[in-house]
């Protein structure tokens, strides 16, 4: 695997290729430091990996998000949820806190989908529950993002067949180091 890391923030990726498919990179997270929040470096660090995957031919995809933050994020790149998972509201909570209401389970499904949160997750994520709209912005959770269909601005301006593309290939799907 591999990942991007600022000061601030950082993805972390992996191989996920089958051995006859196309090289493929999977977002398997991202964490951005309390002090950096809103301040859209996840969005920037999102679009250096597009830059990064598409230079080196690479597919970019995503696990499961479970994230809202990074769901958000994911979605102002241009990604789309897959089919599946549960819809979710995300507003401001109290205490810089991140809201997140279910609108569409019923309350005990509700209940229920805010126990699948670990009490680490639930505080390393700022998570609260319930209460009801806030007038979020709606993603979706317990579910991959696909990437946006056609390829983002150019960050890094790397060219194909530049040096630096090859080295991004071999980066994105583990093979610098060989």
């Amino acid at each position: 695997g591999a990942g991007l890391a600022t000061r601030d923030a950082g993805l972390a990726t992996a191989d996920a290729g089958e051995p006859d498919a196309a090289p493929t990179s999977l977002l398997r997270g991202a964490l951005v430091a309390d002090a950096a929040r809103g301040s859209g470096v996840t969005g920037r660090m999102l679009a250096v990996w597009l830059d990064l995957c598409a230079c080196g031919g690479v597919a970019a995809a995503t696990c499961r998000v479970r994230k809202p933050l990074l769901a958000l994020a994911l979605r102002r790149c241009g990604f789309e949820a897959t089919p599946g998972g549960i819809a979710v509201e995300v507003s401001r909570g109290g205490d810089d806190s991140v809201h997140l209401h279910a609108p569409d389970l019923p309350p005990k499904r509700a209940a229920r989908f805010a126990e699948r949160f670990s009490a680490g997750e639930r505080a390393s994520q700022r998570l609260e529950f319930g209460g009801g709209s806030r007038g979020g912005r709606r993603v979706a959770l317990a579910v991959a993002y696909a990437p946006p269909p056609a390829a983002p601005p150019c960050v890094l301006r790397l060219r194909a067949g530049d040096d630096s593309c090859a080295a991004a290939r071999r980066w994105l799907v583990g093979d610098l180091c060989d």
